[in-house]
């Protein structure tokens, strides 16, 4: 039995926690680039799923500092050490010839180490083949849906194997995983509607979030309550809010979560629905509070159906538990 110790920054919901202190040889720790912290650790494996334009502030606004980050990073391995990488990623694709260990690539396209195939999704569950260059290929079927889950079994799949464990626990593992909290969470169906609960609050991640919805209920129309996470990061990544905000078929913007910053004139959830309007939206709001998005949900998004998704890292969470409260009240009654 494995019984490894982990530390994770979301609640695993089969253990309820984000830690636990195992009698296993492995500490498994989802690392940190946000503060720098990741650069105090020293491993003996390494996954790095994807280095994206995030937390800049702490980089001096340089994306190229995270990027020697990253690099400085990969260092901390030993030399005997290994690094799994996302290949699909355009930013390791970019730094893959300065990596200074033995690295396997893992993704999508046919140039990977370990290549995805037969991808598809029924509900919120996936399927897919992950085949090799020696000519080897195992099906794996995953609790969750949606392309970045099937990446991130794909990571932990591909360390797996060479770390010897058997195909068997790999697929079993993958079967039975029920997800984070919070991390594309189907809270329930409240009257018409599919409550989701998503913590994602980098244009990337709501991106995938949605897509994978998308895939999950094709025929559902998808309302966004969505609440911008830093006045900085909304201003450095503007243009992409925007783009990624006219995904969804109806928005409920809330007031920016300033994290501890402060105010920036130039920004403002204001001017952020102004060009979402501007770029064609003709069914976006703005709610004042959460007790106001709240309203709203009740007197209509759940009568009309389709799929509620609550988005974002700040006490926008405190509406998904008021209707996780009346999922509750429902089946009681």
């Amino acid at each position: 039995m494995l019984d490894p110790t982990f530390i994770n920054g979301g609640i695993i919901k089969s253990f309820s926690s984000n830690a636990k202190l195992g009698a296993g040889e492995y500490l498994i720790a989802e690392a940190d680039e946000s503060d720098k912290s990741f650069l105090m650790l020293q491993p003996s494996l390494e996954i790095i799923t994807n280095i994206d334009d995030d937390h800049l502030v702490n980089y001096q606004n340089d994306m190229h500092n995270l990027e020697k980050a990253f690099l400085s990073f990969i260092k901390k391995l030993p030399f005997n050490g290994l690094l799994i990488a996302c290949g699909d990623d355009p930013v390791i694709k970019k730094l893959a010839p300065l990596f200074t260990r033995r690295t396997i690539f893992y993704g999508f396209e046919e140039t990977n180490d370990y290549v995805i195939r037969n991808y598809k999704t029924e509900e919120l569950t996936s399927q897919f083949t992950l085949w090799n260059h020696e000519g080897k290929s195992f099906d794996l079927k995953l609790n969750l849906s949606g392309k970045h889950n099937v990446l991130n079994a794909t990571a932990s799949s591909v360390l797996a194997l060479e770390e010897g464990i058997s195909l068997l626990n790999i697929q079993t593992a993958l079967e039975k995983f029920s997800g984070i909290n919070r991390r594309m969470q189907l809270l329930g169906r409240l009257d018409k509607t599919y409550l989701i609960d998503d913590y994602g609050h980098h244009p990337t991640e709501i991106k995938s979030t949605i897509q994978a919805l998308r895939e999950s209920f094709p025929k559902e129309k998808i309302t966004m309550v969505f609440q911008p996470h830093r006045f900085s990061r909304t201003r450095d990544l503007f243009k992409r809010f925007v783009e990624v905000l006219l995904m969804v078929d109806k928005l409920i913007l809330l007031e920016i979560y300033s994290a501890g910053e402060e105010p920036l004139k130039e920004v403002s959830s204001e001017k952020l629905l102004k060009h979402i309007k501007e770029m064609g939206s003709k069914n976006s709001e703005l709610a004042g509070s959460n007790e106001e998005a709240i309203k709203i949900i009740k007197s209509s998004i759940l009568n009309e159906g389709g799929v509620l998704l609550i988005q974002g890292a700040g006490n926008i969470s405190d509406i998904s538990e008021i209707l996780t409260k009346q999922l509750r009240e429902n089946g009681r009654n």
